[in-house]
């Protein structure tokens, strides 16, 4: 009996490593969703369940590996090459583990100390059931329905243990509960480190800024500008949760001047726990859309969301708005606190515009007036688009005393931000538009605003918007329209997905010869060199995080 509980704990073990690795997707759709379970239950709704379904087919394979063993070695049941079929058992489960970790991923796992501690809370449970499975089911049996003749709950309890793959979404889901009061409780003293830290450093002004799209571009221009005269912290990359603030607030050094915090949203509320973390005096709206409706349900959650930022704007703070978007102007209008409002024109009101725009395949030129002070600027930057987020920023930057020449020399240094209409020539002469970053309605116009500006045959690579709630499959019909107007050739990623957009190509008249379907964007690169050729313009027009790619839809 000693030999035989070893042996479980070995196996058990063993079990709980590989079933863990099994469950790497799990984990990686979890982080990519924020640790939240219910964006690990739409990543479920996303593939259609098809990766359920690929674990089900591998319990039902080991299982029958187990029973056909068992049947086999059934006088052997008592030794050891009862244990023969849990061989066909791990090998099935790593040949998928081996699979999945090989897969092609946009944004890897990221093995932070939160994920750590769930991966090793994953893998005791895991081992604890198995070894339950293996011993206590056997005993239980045993103990209530006398001894075993044939092996008969010998082979039951190989079962029970087959069918761990399958029973993964359980596991998680549990861990994932029992693990969110810690990590809660865990994640509130970061916050609070990072709140008493920034309410300490008086001397620090502090930028928030928020908006459905452009909170990134605006941030990094802002940063740019204000580092001409101080020196400036700003949040990196899309660093915009609370978390994301508080790593970077730990960051804050003495000699520190400006701390700059892109604020992020998917629930009513999330800005109000950033505004309150960061306590800006200034803060900036970039634009609404309805963007994240699969969260927020209605556009008037995302206006009353965006609009938490003013919460708690001190009486010498100020906030500025981009007037370029109805929507920011709608709230710029019921503002009570000191403001000011920008635009790409010179109407009456605004603080700073653009006009005498030039805009080309090289960047843009334009005129930039604050305060009713003027200077020609240059940037390499693509699109109108930017000279709203630059004209947004030297307002800001003007009124914390950055002078307007320099406010020129930083748009003139300028480089695109990563994956937001960067543009690549490739030494094939195919030249690539790297719009893939995200998408919402008004990035999308943009953009095939820019690749209108492009000579020769000009091509699209989308999967499409998401997160636009009951109107995403409208806006996508609208999209493929728009796409009809200005390219040539159309690579539409995800057969499922992709299917308004398709639909709006084709009532537009587009060439339906033209139009090139694949079920990942992984299929459709192996392909490009059938599709494009020297002196084409490509645009790539988001690229879907791994949560919500769809899985060998072919």
């Amino acid at each position: 009996m000693l030999i035989t509980r070893l042996i479980a704990m070995i196996l058990s073990a063993l079990n709980g490593i590989m079933i863990s690795l099994m469950a790497y997707r799990f984990f990686h759709a979890y982080q990519l969703g924020g640790y939240r379970l219910g964006r690990l239950f739409a990543w479920y709704r996303n593939t259609n369940n098809k990766y359920m379904a690929r674990l089900a087919i591998i319990s039902f394979f080991s299982t029958g590996a187990l029973i056909v063993t068992n049947v086999l070695f059934r006088a052997y049941a008592e030794g050891f090459f009862a244990y023969i079929g849990m061989v066909f058992h791990f090998l099935i489960g790593t040949l998928f583990a081996v699979y999945e970790l090989k897969l092609p991923k946009k944004k890897p796992l990221v093995f932070t100390q939160r994920l750590t501690r769930l991966y090793i809370a994953f893998l005791i449970l895991v081992t604890v059931t198995t070894y339950f499975m293996f011993v206590g089911s056997y005993e239980l049996m045993i103990q209530n329905f006398g001894v075993d003749n044939g092996g008969i709950y010998m082979t039951l309890r190989y079962i029970t243990v087959s069918v761990t793959p399958v029973a993964i979404p359980l596991f998680f889901t549990v861990i994932a509960l029992i693990m969110r009061p810690f990590e809660s409780l865990n994640n509130g003293k970061y916050m609070r480190r990072a709140t008493d830290a920034l309410a300490r450093r008086k001397d620090v002004i502090k930028i928030g800024i928020t908006g459905s799209y452009g909170k990134t571009s605006v941030k990094f221009i802002l940063e740019k500008m204000l580092a001409q005269k101080y020196e400036t912290l700003a949040t990196p990359a899309s660093y915009n949760t609370p978390m994301g603030i508080a790593k970077c607030a730990s960051k804050l050094k003495p000699e520190h001047e400006v701390f700059i915090a892109e604020m992020g949203a998917r629930n009513v509320g999330d800005i109000r726990t950033l505004v309150n973390m960061v306590r800006p005096q200034y803060v900036m709206l970039t634009g609404i859309a309805g963007q994240h409706l699969e969260t927020f349900h209605t556009i008037e959650n995302v206006i009353k969301t965006k609009s938490e930022i003013l919460d708690g704007l001190p009486e010498d703070g100020m906030a500025v708005f981009n007037g370029d978007n109805e929507l920011v102007r709608a709230i710029y209008e019921k503002c009570e606190a000191s403001k000011i409002i920008t635009a790409t024109d010179g109407e009456e009101g605004v603080f700073a515009y653009a006009d005498e725009i030039t805009s080309g395949r090289n960047g843009s030129r334009f005129t930039l007036t604050v305060d009713g002070h003027s200077i020609r600027c240059a940037t390499r930057l693509l699109g109108r688009h930017h000279i709203s987020n630059i004209v947004l920023s030297a307002a800001l930057a003007y009124k914390l005393g950055v002078d307007l020449g320099d406010i020129a020399q930083a748009v003139a240094e300028l480089k695109p931000v990563p994956h937001r209409l960067e543009l690549n020539v490739h030494s094939n002469g195919i030249t690539v538009i790297d719009d893939s970053f995200n998408s919402n309605v008004e990035g999308t116009k943009a953009a095939l605003d820019v690749l209108a500006m492009f000579h020769g045959r000009k091509a699209i690579v989308t999967p499409g918007m998401i997160e636009l709630g009951i109107t995403e499959r409208e806006q996508n019909y609208e999209f493929g329209k728009r796409i009809a107007s200005v390219c040539d050739v159309a690579v539409l990623i995800g057969k499922v997905r992709s299917e308004p957009i398709h639909m709006g190509l084709k009532d537009a008249g587009f060439d339906e010869k033209n139009i090139h379907v694949f079920a990942s964007l992984h299929d459709a690169r192996a392909n490009f060199k059938n599709i494009f050729a020297s002196g084409d313009t490509v645009l790539l027009e988001n690229d879907l995080p791994d949560d919500y790619s769809e899985i060998d839809d072919k």
